[in-house]
Parts: structure tokens; C-alpha cells; sequence
């Protein structure tokens, strides 16, 4: 029989305080290490074969994981116990930074080991973030979840915010002191999962690894039931459809004016980028005193709406990163993605429906990556900002009647 999660009534549920604090810290240092390593890899590549080929091939190692594999781990998710998952693969990821480590201090670093530790920290983050999102239901206390889901996402969000400019910084003083950072925060990331014994709540029954064989068709069953359970939701489908569509916008941004940035210098680019993550902290904040689902969606379609056509205005570096700052506000709505799945999915498929929602929203980013710099190829940056506007305007109509269907039948946050 497989693996399930049961209901843990009473103390079982509860985490002490100080164990959450340092799960949260855990996410930050995983996030540091994650997006430190996803600008550290590409900028080694480059540096090892001066091919901005290269930069692209490992680019899209990093990428291309978690388009193969965020279903298949949604799927696991539901069937390992969350906080192994999280310990195995961090673990797993400490050995192949070390590894990378000793190869570029020895100076024998090639682009084959590059692209093969892309595509395994691409893997190994996709597996920790569904591994997170179904492991905080579970440790935290019931009237401390939605604060603890918040928290979650803000740690997310302070975590990218120191990697983007640390990653630039380590890797200009020395090539090898990105790879031993690192591990540091990866294995703290590790060490800092609830154990069993500080009340885990995962039933007995909740196995370290699933027994018997598991077939692909079991896999394909079981992924369908997690597109079936979030096709259940009305909120959910409406949420995973608005942050797809928002991510693609404001990614596409990013790209145009990353690719016209040749005059503004790296210095700029990397403070209009972090105003996106400052934007994010501020967003977690906000969705913990916003309790109406309706209402964060409309919000976050009109702010992205308004932030959208500030560079269409002026191509100013201000402008992005003003425009930026107002985007933080879909970190708002992943809280709400959060609780609602947490009051509402049924505990042995949420690791799937996260996954879903995940894979929607990375390969939006994906795709972005590819428009954003054609469209300032085809044409030039203020025709591009131009584009994103009009698309996001055209967008704001039908998602806000539908936002407004919503409302009329009466879709309320989970109490």
C-alpha cells in the first residue's frame, strides 16, 4: 500500500517557535544559495569558454529542469515524507557545489561539468520547491499556518534579494568563492528541517520512501489527478492563470531591459532588479492583512496593469525599477496560492497541485526569456515596453469580469 498522509489531531500539530524561525531561515539560505548559483554558473561559463553560446547552453540547463520534472516531483512529494526530500536533495546539492568547488580551484573547471552541475541544481531546486510548499502545512500549528506561509514567501523573497548582488560580488573577488558559500548555506539549509522528534506532523504511515514499483502509468494517473484537483478550484484556476500571465509580462520586461542596459552599466541593472524583491517582501507583508481572495487578485491586476505602463512612458532605469517594485504585489498572491491550497486541497494532493501552479508560472518564465529579447531585436526597447503594456491592458479586461463572476458566486478565503 502506498504511503499516506493522515490527520494528526492535537499537540502532534504543533512546532515550536523557535523550530519554525529556523526553517525560515533555512528557506533564505536555500534561496541565497539557489539564485546565487543561477547568475554564479553562466558567469563561469562564460569566463571558461568565452562563448556567450555557452552562456545560453548553461542558462537553460538551470531552466529546462524544471519544465521536465516539477510534475514527477509534485507526485513524489505526495508520496515521501516533504522533510526528507528537502534533507536528500540539499545534501545531494552540497557534494556537487563542492565538487564544482575543487575543479575551479584547481583550474581544470570545462563547460561539460558546468552544464552537468546546471542541469542537477536545476533539478535539485525544482525538488525543494514543492518539497517546501507541502512541508510547512504540515510542521505548522493550525492557527499559525497562514503566518507561516507567509513568512515562507517573504524568506523566499529576502533570500533573492541578497543573492542577486552577492552573486556579482563573490564571483568578481574570485571565481571560487560563490562554490564555497554555497554548500555553507545549502547544509544549513538541510539542518534546519523539523525532525521527527520536535512533532513533525507526518503520520507514521508517511514513509521515508514510497514501497513497491511505481509505474509510468500510476505516474500519468497521478499526475492528471492533480491537474483534475486544481481544476476543482475556481481561486485556483483563476490564481494560477493571473500569475502565469503576470510572470511572462514582468520577465519579458526584465529581459528587454536587461538587453537594452549596454549603456546603464551591471551597477543599475542589479539595483533595478532587486526593487523586484523588495517590492516581494513588502507583498508578503500586505497579503497578511488582506484576507479576501477576490480582492488580492483584482489588486494584483490592477497594480501589474499601472506598473506595466510606467517604461511604456519613460525608458528611464527609474521607471523599471519603480514598475518593479509595484510587481512585488504577486508575492501577495502566492501567499493566498498558499493558504487556500492548505484549508481547501486534500492533504495527499497538494504537493501535486503546487506543482502545477509551479510549472505554469516557470514555464511562463521560460518563455519570456525568448520575447523579451526578440522584441527589442525586432524593434527597440520603447516599442517593446509599448507591446508589454497594450498586452497587459488587453489582458486586465477579461480576467477582471471574471474576477467579477467569481465574486458573484461568492468565493471567500477559507476561514
Amino acid at each position: 500500500m502506498d504511503p499516506v498522509i493522515t490527520e494528526i489531531e492535537g499537540p502532534a500539530r504543533e512546532l515550536q517557535t523557535p523550530s519554525l524561525n529556523r526553517l525560515w531561515w533555512g528557506v533564505t539560505a536555500s534561496t541565497v544559495a539557489s539564485r546565487t548559483l543561477v547568475i554564479t554558473y553562466p558567469l563561469l561559463a562564460l569566463a571558461t569558454t568565452h562563448s556567450p553560446t555557452a552562456v545560453g547552453l548553461t542558462t537553460a540547463m538551470l531552466t529546462v529542469p524544471g519544465l521536465l520534472f516539477y510534475l514527477p516531483v509534485g507526485v513524489l512529494a505526495d508520496r515521501v515524507a516533504p522533510h526528507f526530500l528537502i534533507r536528500q536533495g540539499e545534501s545531494f546539492r552540497a557534494a556537487i557545489i563542492i565538487t564544482v568547488m575543487i575543479m575551479v580551484a584547481l583550474g581544470v573547471a570545462q563547460l561539460p561539468l558546468i552544464l552537468v552541475a546546471a542541469f542537477l541544481e536545476g533539478t535539485l531546486s525544482t525538488v525543494y520547491s514543492v518539497a517546501e510548499a507541502a512541508l510547512v502545512p504540515l510542521v505548522a500549528h493550525d492557527d499559525k499556518v497562514d503566518a507561516a506561509l507567509a513568512a515562507s514567501e517573504r524568506s523566499t523573497q529576502l533570500g533573492a534579494l541578497v543573492a542577486r548582488p552577492l552573486a556579482g560580488a563573490l564571483f568578481g573577488l574570485n571565481q571560487v568563492l560563490p562554490f564555497i558559500i554555497g554548500p555553507i548555506l545549502v547544509l544549513l539549509s538541510s539542518r534546519s528541517v523539523p525532525r521527527y522528534e520536535e512533532k513533525c506532523a507526518v503520520a507514521p504511515e508517511y514513509r521515508a520512501w514510497p514501497t513497491g514499483r511505481f509505474r509510468l502509468k500510476e505516474l500519468r494517473a497521478a499526475i492528471v489527478e492533480g491537474f483534475q484537483e486544481l481544476r476543482s478550484h475556481s481561486f485556483l484556476r483563476a490564481a494560477v492563470i493571473l500569475t502565469a500571465a503576470t510572470n511572462f509580462m514582468v520577465n519579458a520586461l526584465i529581459v528587454a531591459f536587461i538587453a537594452s542596459s549596454i549603456e546603464v552599466g551591471p551597477l543599475i541593472v542589479g539595483l533595478v532588479l532587486a526593487a523586484g524583491s523588495i517590492g516581494g517582501t513588502l507583498g508578503t507583508i500586505l497579503a497578511e492583512r488582506t484576507q479576501s481572495q477576490k480582492w488580492i487578485l483584482s489588486i494584483h491586476l490592477v497594480i501589474w496593469t499601472f506598473a506595466l505602463m510606467l517604461p511604456a512612458v519613460n525608458q528611464h532605469p527609474v521607471f523599471f525599477a519603480f514598475a518593479l517594485l509595484l510587481t512585488g504585489w504577486g508575492a501577495a498572491t502566492n501567499v493566498a496560492m498558499r493558504r487556500y491550497e492548505k484549508d481547501k486541497v486534500a492533504a495527499d494532493k497538494l504537493a501535486r497541485v503546487v506543482s502545477v501552479s509551479r510549472l505554469a508560472g516557470h514555464a511562463a518564465v521560460v518563455a519570456a526569456a525568448l520575447v523579451g529579447g526578440l522584441l527589442v531585436d525586432t524593434w527597440n526597447i520603447q516599442v517593446a515596453t509599448r507591446i508589454l503594456s497594450i498586452t497587459m491592458v488587453t489582458i486586465c479586461v477579461p480576467f477582471g469580469v471574471w474576477l467579477l463572476f467569481l465574486s458573484k458566486n461568492r468565493v471567500r478565503t477559507p476561514a
